[in-house]
């Protein structure tokens, strides 16, 4: 995972990101926030396993 990703997932605003990261347009933003969700809808996260 990314700062951003880092950040977001911590409850910092889209504007508070955008400002760290010196992203000119705040779609780049809001990119990494939706790659996040598609990241926690994945495949692997609904695997069980058993710990031995």
């Amino acid at each position: 995972r990314t700062a951003i990703t880092r950040a977001l997932e911590m409850g910092q605003t889209y504007r508070q990101v955008q400002m760290m990261s010196k992203h000119k347009d705040p779609k780049t933003v809001m990119r990494y926030d939706h790659g996040r969700e598609n990241l926690d809808q994945n495949a692997v996260n609904f695997l069980e396993y058993d710990e031995e």
